[in-house]
């Protein structure tokens, strides 16, 4: 016969485990946008453009950052900080580079990881204050301004 702590171990077990594989879902849907802003948008480009290098350099250093940043920045917000997603998000632009033949452009994937893992840490603070349920700045001002009215309405 189970003691009831021994049930209490297996309920947190199991919420884990919920939330890791929340996370991995999450994850999939992040790595799918990588994969349209990687991948599709340099292919359609090289379809329907003929290959015009400017797009190619307009979509690596402005849409592909701004994808890494806030896709990590709304996984973490969340499903709180996990590790592997800016290092997914920063590494699947290296075939990206293969297949496409710009193989000076590899190093942009440490500006991805950078900006990806800047994006997670930022939605991690966001995520810790929402579970923690302090208020923001903005949510604290306001609060003094009702309770001001209320009390010289008294």
């Amino acid at each position: 016969m189970k003691k009831l702590n021994e049930y209490s171990e297996m309920d947190s077990v199991s919420k884990a485990k919920k939330a890791e594989e929340k996370a991995i879902r999450h994850l999939y849907i992040v790595m799918i946008f990588g994969v349209v802003c990687y991948y599709i948008l340099p292919l359609l480009n090289m379809v329907y453009l003929k290959g015009a290098e400017e797009v190619f350099y307009y979509i690596f250093l402005y849409v592909n950052t701004v994808y890494s940043f806030i896709a990590c920045y709304f996984h973490s917000v969340k499903n709180s900080f996990r590790l592997y997603v800016p290092v997914a998000a920063g590494l699947l632009f290296v075939p990206s580079c293969m297949v496409f033949g710009y193989y000076h452009m590899v190093p942009m994937s440490l500006l991805y990881l950078v900006l990806s893992f800047l994006g997670a840490l930022t939605g991690y603070m966001v995520y810790k204050r929402k579970k923690s349920g302090n208020k923001t700045l903005l949510t604290r001002f306001i609060s003094k301004l009702t309770n001001r009215k209320e009390r010289r309405g008294n």
